[in-house]
């Protein structure tokens, strides 16, 4: 059995909450925890408390959002709880229903299968029939997380929502024909990842059920994903979901950016507030206010260090340990190879990154030599200034990849595309390195005692509609509470 006798006496926040469990044996409870208010010991407390109620750690489920949340989080609610991501508590359903495997080259099989002889694909380039095949699988991918459908209003709001280079009249159809064979494929014991979780959402699959389900992240929730963590509350159970909606920023992949709200209409959740962050220093919490006023510094917090500072001075101020953070991947590759030439180990965390970065150098480089491949892109995103002209986030996501490659290439000199790749492969790691180099994105639920905030000026790009517009202020949040003691803001 667990112990609690390392857990703080709860806060006033904390003990509204478990005031809650001990009045309650069933129903919805939705926390909304700032950044470093102590989420996981919040949730070490609850599940504490459901114990002392007499509910053993077989009876309660921990689903998280991601497999590195459910690591880190996982070994400290050890003999109190058990502990899954969303993805593979739906997969457990998916299996029982369908048996079969994950296969990551599904989305391969199914552009052959459905795309391979498409006569208005044919009549494209090598180039550009790429670009459409990729686009039409990004938009497969959405209506599955979405549980959407395939009629034309349904994918004309996709479209539109999600900055999908595609006409909508003719995406319609070729959708519609790879959601039958996707499912089809899934039936026969196929799944992709998307499947672990849209499967079991779609179908009504019964996924394993539990007394109480406590769910993390839950500002990130696709609809398949909140879908899959309702269908495990057993009947007249418990939910808790945990989650700060100005954390959302994940819209591009499917999640909602009004996703704590929609819980709590679709619910009837209760919520309580964890509001104080014990993490920021106060100065930093004044900054984060002017985006998120309900944030409060912790009693007695220290001003912290709050300074500009120029991109030269940077390499003569960090420090093993230190966070270096930006919105955008291209400065944050270069201050990575600025900090290496300068004898400072460093990497960059994302490996998914790494690898869209070798997907667009695949695509950009074909067969021309080396010589050619700066020219080769700068072509390229020509194409993507015309195509996306309409779409500006869509557009930033396309020049930053770029901007990060021209980078690479500009300082690396790689001789052939495999030593480009290869090159690419070297800089990405998630186990990261003496100083850490992180998107935004990618720095959510990280934190270290001294940060640099990159590109200061760029952190909120420019957005064409409302909920990208305040996705764009949450990675802006994001980005001011990272850091325990020092923010150092680089322009």
């Amino acid at each position: 059995m667990a112990s609690l006798m390392n857990v703080p006496a709860p806060s006033a926040h904390q003990t509204a909450i478990l005031d809650w469990i001990a009045t309650h044996e069933g129903g919805a409870l939705v926390v909304e925890a700032v950044a470093g208010s102590g989420k996981t010991t919040t949730l070490r407390m609850i599940a504490g408390a459901l114990r002392d109620k007499g509910i053993p750690a077989s009876e309660i489920l921990y689903l998280a959002f991601g497999k590195d949340l459910c690591n880190e989080v996982a070994p400290k609610l050890a003999g109190l709880a058990q502990a899954r991501t969303i993805h593979s508590h739906g997969f457990e359903g998916l299996r029982k229903a369908f048996r079969g495997r994950l296969d990551f080259k599904k989305g391969d099989a199914l552009r052959e299968q459905v795309l391979g002889g498409d006569p208005d694909l044919a009549t494209l380039g090598k180039g550009e029939r790429a670009v459409r095949e990729w686009a039409l699988m990004d938009l497969l991918s959405k209506a599955l997380v979405s549980i959407s459908g395939t009629s034309l209003p349904e994918v004309e709001y996709m479209v539109d929502h999600y900055g999908i280079d595609l006409d909508a009249g003719w995406a319609q159809p070729r959708l519609e024909r790879l959601m039958g064979a996707s499912v089809a494929m899934s039936r026969r014991g196929v799944h992709s990842f998307d499947d672990m979780i849209a499967m079991p959402a779609r179908e009504g699959l019964a996924v394993g059920r539990y007394p109480v389900v406590l769910v993390d992240e839950a500002q990130d929730l696709s609809p398949a994903q909140r879908a899959v963590a309702l269908a495990s509350v057993a009947t007249g159970g418990m939910v808790i979901f945990v989650g700060d909606p100005r954390q959302a920023i994940f819209g591009f992949a499917g999640a909602t950016c009004e996703s704590i709200d929609e819980i709590v209409e679709a619910t009837g959740a209760d919520v309580l507030p964890l509001s104080v962050t014990y993490r920021c220093p106060a100065s930093h919490v004044a900054m984060a206010q002017r985006i998120v006023p309900a944030i409060q510094a912790a009693p007695g917090a220290a001003p912290g260090t709050l300074v500009e500072i120029t991109r030269e001075e940077v390499p003569s101020l960090v420090q093993r340990g230190d966070l270096m953070i930006c919105r955008r991947t291209a400065p944050v590759i270069s201050m990575a190879f600025r900090l290496i030439a300068n004898g400072i180990a460093a990497k960059v965390k994302g490996r998914d990154i790494g690898k869209g970065l070798v997907v667009l150098a695949r695509k950009v480089a074909g067969k021309a030599p080396m010589a050619q491949f700066l020219s080769r892109l700068d072509s390229h995103m020509d194409r993507q200034r015309a195509l996306l002209a309409t779409k500006p986030i869509r557009l930033q996501m396309e020049q930053d990849k770029a901007d990060a490659l021209e980078v690479i290439v500009a300082s690396q000199s790689p001789a052939s595309l495999d030593d480009l790749v290869v090159r690419i492969d070297g800089i990405f790691n998630d186990d990261g390195g003496v100083v850490t180099l992180s998107t935004i994105h990618k720095a959510k639920g990280l934190e270290a005692d001294r940060v640099f905030l990159l590109d200061v000026d760029r952190v909120q790009l420019p957005a064409r509609t409302e909920w990208q517009a305040k996705q764009e202020a949450n990675l802006h949040y994001v980005a001011l509470t990272r850091s325990k003691e020092a923010l150092y803001l680089v322009p």
